[in-house]
């Protein structure tokens, strides 16, 4: 699964309509204009320093494991990125994104 958003508002969605939010998750910021299209989920060479480092935004996409149905979580841009970092990453037609896999316990 993939969801993506402007980073500007501050959200990460997620829909697990049957199971929980699987383990398996990626996470990082894309920006058109290096040459990933706003749709893709991926860390690739063009947005590996965009990976956001800073903890707090971390633990937040580590405590959607494990939920199911819709579910939302709001950041603020100052959580993404320890100071000095991924300041690059950010301009008007950033987007956050987050893979996910949605699991069924047996």
């Amino acid at each position: 699964m993939c969801t993506y958003h402007p980073v500007s508002l501050g959200i990460l969605y997620a829909v697990c309509e049957y199971g929980s939010i699987g383990q398996n998750v990626m996470f990082g910021v894309s920006r058109p204009k290096d040459g990933n299209p706003f749709d893709q989920c991926l860390v690739n060479d063009n947005n590996r320093a965009c990976v956001p480092d800073n903890p707090v935004f971390v633990d937040l996409v580590n405590s959607l494991v494990g939920q199911s149905g819709y579910v939302n979580a709001t950041f603020d841009t100052n959580d993404l990125f320890l100071e000095g970092s991924g300041s690059s990453c950010l301009d008007d037609h950033s987007q956050v994104f987050l893979q996910y896999s949605c699991v069924m316990s047996d």
